[in-house]
């Protein structure tokens, strides 16, 4: 018997903001500290998510389906973008 091989690629979106959060010293402390101070689980994609979205700015309601979070990291490093560019300046 043959197993068929099935891959799943991440949207780049997500790739993108996982780079960018690289970036932001101070929202990479938050997602560290997460774990260690709350007990939460950090590597949760969409607690991280939370978490991007509130330092960004971004209020989050409802529920998503997995195209509208990709949407949203695409959001989010457009806002990383920002406010890299401001600190730079």
């Amino acid at each position: 018997m043959v197993k068929k091989w099935h891959f799943e690629y991440f949207d780049p979106r997500r790739t993108e903001l996982a780079q960018e959060v690289k970036n932001h010293p101070e929202l990479a402390e938050i997602l560290a500290n997460m774990q260690s101070e709350q007990g939460i689980d950090s590597s949760e994609f969409e607690l991280r998510l939370a978490a991007c979205a509130s330092y960004c700015g971004i209020i989050l309601d409802g529920e998503y389906l997995p195209s509208d979070l990709n949407k949203l990291c695409g959001i989010l490093v457009e806002k990383l973008r920002k406010k890299r560019t401001i600190i730079i300046s």
